[in-house]
């Protein structure tokens, strides 16, 4: 099954219909089946049991499951420097670790190098210990990680992000976490595969909702666009467990993605720091998502046509001619071509010349940008467009990987709410 396979985990039943057609086969065979003959095709270990985080210099606590090359170094030498609190727990041919670490996509990327990874998992101490001990507000806002916002952002306001999947080739990736963009791409070329992502699961997201309203009164959550995403319908189908409390869970489709999506949280959380209610903060979100969107410059067409996007034969036509689309969203959340240049500088050109033309006519009430790989095209794209509407944006923000695998690397964007 796809959604197992994705979760590196395997259908029990079919499992156990497995060994026993081994065991019956054997048996007429005249073998015997020893136990040990079963656990070698699924070493089984043991989660590292550890109660007690303590708050200190690492926020994250992180763990592993990785099948080991066989010259592979001591995992304690491999990550001391980025880490401590280092517990190994060793098989035959897997080893599970747990580290405390400032960089989750630092430790994974070595990891990576020592074997396949098998499971990841990362919890974040710091924010745990400050909604329990130090909660700033009744309400929380929960989105997911294809909604680009600065990291500071998002810690200030204590808003739960919960983290799409990024699979590439058998190995899964936690956005934001696990893998940079950078390292994402690479990964891609050594595979010779485009990544792909997978929603969270709705049990996950039941599990969330349960221990966020053991701190919080209500639950607001801004998701990515169902068109492009099961995640809005898997967040709304959770909500559903939580009849008894339908009041305290409100889950909003934001229709938008990257950037976008992540401009329209940060209004949200202006009006959660204001004292604004639950239902004004719902009410301005709605109407920012009718005036909202976003224009993304694309560098390469590479990616488009990788993940199926873009026809192999449109996408090598649109190459030989230096096709530069701007790509944006339309009412419904649906992908579109907004614009058609053929030079990058003309695409810029032409985001900026709307942009002016726009906020002229409605006015521009916020903007910001984010980029996929190059920081300094990211900040050179959003000083034209202070230039030109004469403010700065909000934020400028990395974007997420399920954003870099579509946009591909060089790509910029903007996203603004009109007045």
């Amino acid at each position: 099954m796809k959604v197992l396979q994705k979760s590196s985990v395997v259908d029990s039943g079919a499992k156990g219909f497995a060994y026993f057609i081994k065991g019956f086969l054997a048996g007429i065979q005249g073998h015997l089946l020893s136990k040990d003959s079963l656990d070698t095709e699924e070493e089984a270990i043991p989660a590292i049991d550890i109660h007690y985080h303590e708050i200190g210099e690492y926020r994250y606590c992180t763990e592993a499951l990785i099948e080991r090359n066989e010259a592979g170094e001591n995992l304690k030498t491999v990550l001391s420097d980025i880490g401590d609190s280092i517990v190994q727990v060793k098989g035959k041919t897997k080893t599970r670790v747990h580290v405390h670490t400032n960089d989750p996509a630092e430790m994974f990327d070595r990891l990576s190098k020592q074997g396949k990874l098998i499971e990841q998992k990362v919890d974040d101490m710091n924010l745990q210990y400050e909604r329990v001990h130090n909660r700033k507000y009744k309400t929380v806002i929960v989105t997911d990680s294809i909604a680009d916002l600065p990291k500071e952002i998002i810690d200030d306001a204590q808003v739960h992000v919960i983290h799409m999947s990024l699979l590439v080739g058998e190995e899964s990736y936690i956005d934001k976490l696990t893998v940079t963009n950078e390292k994402l791409f690479d990964l891609a070329k050594q595979k010779q595969t485009h990544p792909t992502s997978s929603q969270p699961t709705i049990k996950n997201i039941e599990n969330t909702y349960r221990y966020l309203l053991t701190y919080y009164d209500t639950v607001i959550v801004l998701t990515v666009a169902k068109a492009l995403s099961g995640t809005y319908n898997a967040f709304k189908k959770a909500a559903e467990t939580f009849e008894e409390n339908k009041q305290s869970i409100h889950v909003l489709e934001t229709k938008q993605n990257s950037v976008a999506e992540g401009l329209i949280v940060w209004q949200a959380i202006e009006n959660l720091k204001a004292g604004k209610s639950v239902e004004e903060i719902l009410s301005e979100a709605e109407r920012s998502i009718s005036q909202s969107k976003i224009l993304v410059k694309i560098n390469t067409l590479d990616n488009m046509i990788a993940s199926g996007r873009l026809s192999v034969r449109a996408g090598g036509i649109a190459k030989k001619v230096g096709l530069k689309p701007i790509v944006s969203l339309d009412e419904k959340g649906d992908g579109e071509v907004f614009k058609i240049a053929f030079q990058a500088k003309t695409a810029q050109k032409k985001i900026l010349k709307h942009l002016k033309t726009l906020n002229e006519k409605k006015g521009i009430k916020y903007y910001a940008v984010t980029y996929v790989d190059d920081k300094k095209l990211g900040e050179a794209f959003a000083e034209e467009l202070s230039g030109v509407l004469n403010k700065e944006p909000e934020f400028i923000t990395k974007s997420s990987g399920v954003i870099a695998m579509g946009a591909g690397k060089g790509a910029v964007a903007v996203a603004y709410i009109t007045e």
